[in-house]
């Protein structure tokens, strides 16, 4: 995904989910969040679009 330029950053979603997640991105940072569920929607959309996508042979 960070080769198709959807993310710039991961971080791991599997204890506490999306919300926390969310929150312990912005710690080092000092910063805040303002999340909209129709954005998400549309990156989640974006992500299966790639995740789907055929990956060209290496030969």
């Amino acid at each position: 995904m960070i080769d198709h330029k959807l993310i710039v950053s991961a971080h791991d979603v599997s204890e506490g989910g999306l919300f926390v997640t969310l929150m312990e991105s912005c710690f080092n940072k000092n910063l805040g969040i303002n999340v909209s569920m129709m954005q998400l929607k549309k990156v989640f959309e974006k992500m299966l679009i790639v995740w789907r996508s055929p990956k060209p042979c290496s030969s």
